[in-house]
């Protein structure tokens, strides 16, 4: 795995010292060259990419999410967008309103957080974390994460930012997991911790007992 000729070649989880997820330091990728917006009403990562000098405005150049959103769009599908900042900081004046985006390399995409709860020890710190819902396969913005998944079959609902995906096939969709093979460059999928939202997809795997 050391060998001159080999190492460019590797995956950049493997490049290093084997296999790993969090391979070489913390934050995982060396694609960490960002610029911030700083402005209230868009604050977060504005370019991201590689090197200082080869920033994007979205994902699409990584070729992570090739499948469409429910739009048709590719390149700039919901997938694709640099949404939030990388969880270092945020935004002044943070209400219990706010959502909080952040775009994590080592997931590959951009999640948000809601508020969940004031700290007992200082009720001015507000807690947020990832509400469930928003890693379900049928949330609009998710639509393009899964392979399998064809703009001509879903429908929608009531709610905007929910699918109807009674119509579509859902053999590549799972809530609670992420398909990042693409992303990796190594068959791998991650999921939620202890297979939340996926205790289904258990018996699929092996050394999950105890989970």
């Amino acid at each position: 795995m050391t060998n001159a000729l080999t190492q460019n070649r590797l995956p950049p989880q493997i490049q290093e010292n084997g296999f790993a997820l969090f391979n070489g330091k913390n934050a995982t990728t060396d694609n960490s060259w960002y610029t911030l917006d700083i402005s209230p009403a868009s604050y977060g990562i504005q370019a991201w990419g590689p090197t200082e000098d080869d920033k994007h405005l979205d994902l699409g150049f990584t070729k992570w999410w090739p499948e469409p959103d429910t739009s048709g769009e590719v390149s700039g599908s919901s997938c694709n967008l640099l949404t939030g900042t990388d969880g270092s900081q945020y935004q002044a004046g943070i209400t219990e309103d706010n959502e909080l985006w952040h775009f994590s390399p080592d997931i590959c995409r951009s999640i948000f957080f809601t508020f969940d709860h004031q700290d007992q020890a200082d009720t001015n710190n507000l807690v947020f974390s990832t509400p469930a819902y928003g890693l379900h396969v049928n949330r609009t913005r998710n639509f393009c994460f899964c392979p399998s998944l064809e703009p001509s079959c879903y429908l929608p609902s009531d709610d905007p930012e929910v699918l109807d995906l009674s119509n579509c096939d859902l053999q590549d969709c799972k809530d609670g997991m992420l398909d990042v093979q693409a992303c990796y460059q190594s068959p791998v999928i991650l999921s939620n911790p202890n297979f939340y939202l996926a205790e289904h997809q258990l018996d699929n795997f092996q050394g999950t007992q105890g989970i």
